[in-house]
């Protein structure tokens, strides 16, 4: 009976297989977004990146700290920011 259903994931499927994406955006200056970013003069480029952030937590602290210890010198978030539902 389960493969009966199969139509429930083969619409979405078809649906983004033929989709186009969006083309970048550009700005009113002619820039695209994109920039250069230049080397330090310390050694290798040094970029931290996190993501899936739940705040307020011991794990998140931890993460916070091991990017802090690395030095970097760019530090880069990813999004989805989950904050704890904790009364004030």
């Amino acid at each position: 009976m389960a493969f009966l259903q199969f139509w429930k994931w083969l619409i979405p499927y078809v649906r983004d297989f033929f989709h186009t994406n969006a083309p970048y955006q550009t700005y009113s200056n002619g820039q695209t977004g994109i920039f250069p970013v230049e080397t330090p003069v310390d050694g290798p480029l040094r970029i931290a990146v996190a993501a899936d952030w739940g705040t307020g937590t011991l794990e998140a602290e931890t993460v916070a700290a091991n990017m802090l210890q690395c030095a970097p010198h760019l530090t880069l978030h990813l999004g989805d920011v989950y904050y704890m539902g904790e009364n004030s």
